[in-house]
């Protein structure tokens, strides 16, 4: 009773509301969730990113941003504004990340060799596409605006990232975004409030 009064207090004054956390991610029915997400947005992105009309590479982010978006909303945690506003930074960090990726290509020494040159841009290209979206998602939710997660979360996508090489070893990029979007969104759920059941609210 006294941890119900205490989630309704939090939410009158515009916090998270106070609840027991599940101890292992796994137990976490919205955590597992967004990593399934990631995963398939991983695979429906690389077919979407065939097609200009779709988008062309751009669809990468646009289809990560949308599924997550969209189920960010479904368990009201976010308004259909800051959704929408998380797609449109997931499709920015992507295409800054695309590019960074190419540009460094040339500029890394060419005493490296190409497989060192791929594996290197992964794990930056990586870090940087992260690390800009979740700066994005600690400006748009309260819930993640504490270092640990911000720093969490880039490092996980420069680890990530490095299976860029693998991907362009075997010509197939979903051994990149599929790992890391899951990757991406768990990092997220994360950091996403403990609301106490009955208590959702949506995040400011």
């Amino acid at each position: 009773m006294g941890e119900r009064m205490s989630a309704v207090s939090s939410q009158r004054e515009g916090q998270a509301p106070a609840a027991t956390r599940p101890g292992r991610w796994w137990h976490d029915r919205r955590a597992v969730i967004m990593m399934l997400l990631g995963v398939i947005s991983g695979v429906v992105g690389n077919l979407t990113a065939e097609f200009d009309w779709l988008g062309g590479p751009a669809s990468v982010g646009i289809v990560f941003g949308v599924f997550i978006a969209v189920y960010l909303v479904t368990i009201r945690l976010a308004t259909v504004v800051r959704a929408a506003g998380f797609a449109l930074c997931s499709v920015a960090a992507w295409m800054i990340a695309y590019r960074s990726a190419i540009e460094l290509v040339d500029a890394l020494p060419s005493s490296l060799s190409e497989d060192w040159r791929v594996f290197v841009v992964g794990i930056v290209a990586g870090l940087l596409g992260a690390a800009l979206l979740a700066a994005a998602i600690a400006a748009l939710f309260r819930f993640f605006r504490r270092r640990r997660l911000i720093v969490r979360t880039a490092l996980v996508g420069a680890a990530f990232g490095a299976l860029l090489w693998p991907a362009m070893e075997w010509d197939f990029l979903p051994v990149l975004l599929a790992p890391w979007q899951a990757a991406f969104a768990l990092c997220f759920a994360l950091g996403f409030p403990a609301i106490a059941e009955g208590t959702a609210s949506r995040s400011t």
